[in-house]
């Protein structure tokens, strides 16, 4: 739980404060459902369904102001 304390979750309010969407399982011991972290396993390192909706976002919000 130190490692929670000291590391992970002073990063996650640094991250929280840039206004990025903390999913934070972390308080509550070691994490059980990958879903609730967007995963299907924990075996995912990255969200690519996440980014690639981040990006096509993205790429729409530059359209429409050129």
């Amino acid at each position: 739980m130190a490692e929670y304390t000291n590391v992970e979750k002073p990063f996650l309010e640094k991250l929280r404060a840039l206004n990025w969407r903390i999913i934070d399982q972390g308080s509550f011991g070691i994490p059980q459902d990958p879903a609730k972290s967007l995963r299907t396993s924990f075996k995912e390192v990255t969200l690519k369904k996440e980014f690639k909706k981040a990006v096509k976002k993205k790429i729409a919000l530059m359209a429409l102001h050129g």
